[in-house]
């Protein structure tokens, strides 16, 4: 969809604090996916089509994460 990093952890974890806006540098779990994502650049409108639970925000540059494959 956009710049992001996405891992599968198979754990499927409940809604809470569920969003579909996201922001660089938001750090949550996809319950579309039962992935941990970490959002670190352009995503297309900033809208996210399954809702995730936002867990934390990177302390660090986001765009760190452009050198990930």
């Amino acid at each position: 969809m956009g710049e992001e990093v996405f891992v599968l952890i198979g754990i499927n974890a409940d809604m809470e604090d569920c969003r579909q806006f996201v922001e660089k540098g938001d750090v949550a779990y996809w319950l579309g996916g039962d992935a941990f994502c970490i959002f670190f650049g352009h995503s297309p409108t900033s809208v996210f089509f399954n809702p995730v639970n936002i867990i934390r925000k990177l302390l660090v540059d986001p765009e760190t994460f452009k050198k990930v494959r």
